[in-house]
């Protein structure tokens, strides 16, 4: 997974996620905003949360089951369970309403695995 640099790094304020996004922060050059609502957010409020920030790219540090179901809410289901560590790249076309479905997904798991694909929604 190489070019992607997010404009905001979104992270629940639990040690390991926000011990996670302080790593990814520091490679990145980007500063962490710690949300303590994140924590056992469900996919609603994990996407809400994404899109309230108004930045094009975003990263969100947080957990299950609140991010293997949104997951696999905006891969249609081509993303099951998002294994711990694993890292899951949705893109949306540049001139996409607000509300609009992502156009493909990339998912990377530790390991070196990698999965992908057109959601079909």
């Amino acid at each position: 997974m190489t070019g992607l640099k997010p404009d905001v790094i979104l992270a629940s304020t639990a040690l390991r996620a926000r011990t996670t996004a302080e790593a990814f922060a520091a490679a990145l050059g980007r500063p962490v905003d710690l949300e303590p609502e994140l924590y056992g957010a469900d996919a609603d409020v994990l996407l809400h949360r994404a899109a309230g920030t108004g930045a094009q790219t975003v990263m969100v540090v947080a957990h299950d089951p609140g991010v293997s179901a949104l997951a696999a809410r905006l891969s249609a289901g081509g993303i099951a369970r998002m294994p711990t560590c694993a890292v899951a790249v949705f893109t949306w076309d540049a001139d996409a309403a607000g509300d609009a479905d992502p156009t493909a997904f990339v998912l990377h798991v530790p390991g070196g695995q990698t999965g992908s694909g057109t959601p079909s929604l």
